[in-house]
């Protein structure tokens, strides 16, 4: 069966080299992936030599990736953590992990908001979900 599958992925990745996509993002595990409109955006991860990357883009719906660091966007290396969408208008994702942060979708800033209370201790490998938003 796993093996049906990386085959399935070689497949994806030729036909994005051939459709002459500037970026593609590599294999990776302990990143999220998050799908707010017609994008999903995919935060850090781990991809082995104990490397954790600050790698943050989406795939559109034409199927083009875009890395969002080539739009300035800076982010510090994160895997392990959780992100959903959220705000008053739905259209930020916020990231837990050893800190919490804000990315607006709309200006592709990142902040961390200020939260109040005790803070909870790191969670690895945890997960949120949005019903009803």
């Amino acid at each position: 069966m796993a093996h049906k599958i990386y085959k399935i992925l070689i497949l994806i990745i030729l036909s994005f080299l051939v459709n002459g996509q500037q970026f593609m993002p590599g294999p990776r595990v302990g990143h999220t992936a998050t799908l707010l409109g017609n994008k999903i955006y995919y935060v850090g991860g781990y991809i082995g030599n104990d490397i954790t990357t600050a790698d943050f883009f989406y795939l559109d719906e034409k199927s083009t990736w875009v890395d969002l660091k080539s739009q300035g966007v800076k982010f510090s290396q994160i895997d392990g953590h959780t992100s959903n969408i959220g705000g008053a208008n739905q259209d930020s994702i916020f990231i837990i992990g050893d800190s919490i942060y804000r990315f607006d979708t709309k200006t592709n800033a990142i902040t961390a908001p200020l939260i109040l209370g005790k803070v909870p201790p790191r969670r690895i490998d945890m997960s949120a979900v949005s019903y009803g938003a």
